[in-house]
């Protein structure tokens, strides 16, 4: 049998009803005790009251030795207040007493100080909250209207009327607590298969999301669906539910697009292979000999393709580097404006054969910097290439340099047709590309943008993209200025940043 201790429902089923045993029981346990102190008292007052209106109406004739009235007496009273009476004269000689009553006659001494003129109120037995035998007894002096004792009274009386309220309040008590474990009982297993059915649903999605195959024979391309919103759970549980579904919407965009790398880099590596293959056959068969100009221009391809090769192998290392926090920086005194330049100068050519405009605005004054010219460059680069691919035929792309607040701000904007608002937050994603968008030629594996944002982080700046309505992509980045330029050259790794 499974321990109920082990789940969420016994443990919260368990721990109400014990709250509800302890709290009932306490409760019981002061209201019985209040109730008996109450009654016991009112009954002590009340026998106290009889006891000296009856020793005021056998006074005189137990002065005048008249037994048989006394007695009358004796019996009226008993028959009125349930108790036993004993009627002693001044010489502590019985003079009444109530029939089929053995009382252990001044045992105490309570009678001789009644015979001295003092009363006194005596409760005797075991009584307790559960049950038992409780008496109460009270000796009053019996005096004429001068004041002279001429006898004593004894009442006794047994509050067993007490002790029946009391185990009627205790058995109610009992039920009553019984009631309470059941409820208690009901509401813990309720609250706990709110939480628990959740907790249970999002460990087992969970486990079919581990058990999941994305590869081998036996891969599966399926996802759990999402979980539903549990509905009268806690603001936790929901929370829990809301974060386990944006980890299997981050696991799938993050397995499509290793799907898509996976195509991508096939197709790339097959399209360069399949062409330098070609140009190789046909030179190795004498094209360059029997067409110079052929061979030339096979040779020409040759050296294209296999810098499109090294730049796509370089991009795969520096995403590695990037993911694995080895990215190396090596910082130093540079100029910005110099870095914009030269990269520039690197671009136009492809630009003029793309057709499209080269817009610049630089300050006349240079910009210091502390950083790696040749990543800053290369983000630089990045960026200008991705202005050149999308600004589209007869095109323009502007590069406009600026200073504020403390920072540089290098803003790169193109004339293509911008960049969809729901795909915006994800451009600088690893591999994304936007699907629609033509995105030939080197660095169109979906990593330019993500290099050049880990290498402007690594830098202490940001990189963010904009695209209004109706405009073109327009990339800023921000780098901050330095207080003083960096004189010696340093190196540092950065850490690996995600998303």
């Amino acid at each position: 049998m499974r321990n109920p201790l082990r789940t969420l429902r016994g443990r919260l089923a368990i721990t109400y009803a014990c709250l509800s045993v302890v709290g009932v029981a306490t409760s019981a346990l002061y209201t019985a005790s209040t109730v008996r102190s109450g009654l016991h008292d009112r009954v002590v007052l009340d026998l106290a009251d009889e006891a000296r209106l009856l020793a005021h109406d056998i006074s005189q004739p137990l002065a005048n030795a008249d037994t048989a009235t006394v007695g009358d007496y004796v019996v009226r009273a008993e028959t009125l207040t349930h108790a036993h009476l004993l009627i002693v004269n001044r010489f502590g000689q019985v003079v009444a007493l109530t029939r089929g009553w053995t009382p252990t006659y001044d045992s105490d001494g309570s009678l001789s100080m009644a015979l001295t003129g003092q009363t006194t109120v005596d409760s005797e037995g075991s009584a307790g909250l559960w049950g038992g035998s409780d008496t109460v007894e009270v000796n009053v002096p019996v005096t004429l209207a001068d004041g002279t004792i001429v006898g004593a009274l004894q009442a006794n009386y047994s509050v067993d009327e007490v002790q029946a309220i009391l185990s009627r309040l205790n058995v109610t008590s009992l039920l009553v607590a019984l009631g309470a474990v059941l409820v208690a009982a009901i509401a813990g297993l309720l609250l706990a298969t709110s939480v628990a059915r959740p907790a249970g649903q999002v460990a087992a999605a969970a486990l079919t999301l581990a058990s999941r195959r994305g590869f081998g024979p036996q891969a599966s391309n399926a996802f759990p669906p999402p979980l539903p919103e549990p509905h009268g759970s806690t603001d936790e549980i929901r929370a829990l539910v809301t974060a386990f579904n944006s980890l299997g919407d981050q696991l799938q965009i993050h397995e499509q697009a290793r799907r898509e790398f996976a195509s991508d880099v096939s197709h790339e590596l097959h399209s360069l292979a399949s062409a330098m293959q070609t140009a190789a056959e046909a030179l190795e068969r004498g094209a360059a000999e029997a067409n110079p100009a052929l061979g030339q221009r096979l040779v020409q391809g040759l050296v294209g393709h296999t810098r499109r090769l090294v730049r796509l192998a370089d991009d795969l290392l520096e995403v590695a580097r990037w993911e694995g926090g080895r990215l190396r920086i090596d910082v130093e005194a540079t100029d910005l404006a110099e870095l914009v330049r030269g990269t520039l100068d690197e671009w136009t050519p492809e630009a003029r054969r793309r057709g499209i405009r080269l817009q610049v605005r630089l300050p006349g004054a240079p910009l210091p910097l502390n950083g790696d010219p040749i990543r800053l460059t290369q983000a630089i680069g990045n960026l200008i290439e991705n202005a050149l691919k999308y600004a589209g035929p007869s095109g323009w792309v502007r590069v406009e340099v600026a200073s504020a607040s403390g920072m540089y701000e290098l803003a790169v904007t193109d004339s293509g047709p911008g960049i969809p608002q729901d795909v915006l937050p994800r451009v600088f994603e690893r591999y994304f590309r936007v699907e629609g968008r033509a995105s030939g030629g080197p660095g169109g594996m979906g990593l330019g943008l993500a290099i050049a944002r880990a290498i402007v982080l690594a830098h202490g700046g940001e990189l963010s993209a904009e695209s209004p309505r109706g405009s073109g992509a327009r990339f800023v980045l921000r780098l901050p200025v330095p207080h003083r330029p960096t004189t010696p050259a340093r190196s540092f790794a950065t850490a690996a940043t995600r998303e």
